[in-house]
This record gives structure tokens, sequence and C-alpha cells, in this order.
């Protein structure tokens, strides 16, 4: 089913988060290095709300976008921003 198969990856790319925040709190001390590449905003702000799915639960809350020029994209590491919108996110629904 569609739906298994989208949860699957879910799960799979929250394990990888998990992974790589583990290694970050292992390498706490030593400086921290960017995976620096260019990157769709849009796409990484969609992810971090997809991933509060359960998060939402039955509140009334959506995601809304202003229509923004094409090219939304800057040069960063996707998963400490993918991290920074997930926070916002999250702590906005709290």
């Amino acid at each position: 089913h569609p739906g298994e198969l989208d949860l699957a990856g879910r799960a799979q790319a929250a394990l990888q988060d998990l992974e790589r925040l583990f290694d970050d709190i292992r390498g706490y001390a030593a400086p921290v290095r960017l995976d620096r590449r260019p990157c769709d905003l849009r796409e990484i702000w969609r992810e971090a709300w997809a991933q509060l799915a359960g998060i939402r639960g039955q509140r009334d809350a959506r995601l809304e976008e202003d229509p923004l020029p094409a090219g939304l994209s800057c040069d960063a590491d996707p998963f400490r921003l993918g991290q920074v919108f997930l926070n916002l996110l999250a702590n906005a629904l709290e």
C-alpha cells in the first residue's frame, strides 16, 4: 500500500536523522562539519512539516505558503536546516 511505503520511508529517514544526531553528540567536542550543497528551502520545510504529522494530531494546523518565486534555494546543509525548521514548527505547534 502507498501509505505503508510512505510510512516506511519516513521511518527510514528518521532513523538516518537519529544516526546523524548520534554522530554529532559523539563528536560534540569536535567542530561541526557542514555538508553544504544547493537546497530547495520549500522541500526542506515541507519535509519537516511532514515529519510532524504525529504531533499535529487533531489540531487545526496547516502549513500555508505564500506564492514564492521559482528557485527558492540556498547553499546550506539540508540536514541541519531541516532540524531548524523541525524545531521551529514543533515549537509553534506546542
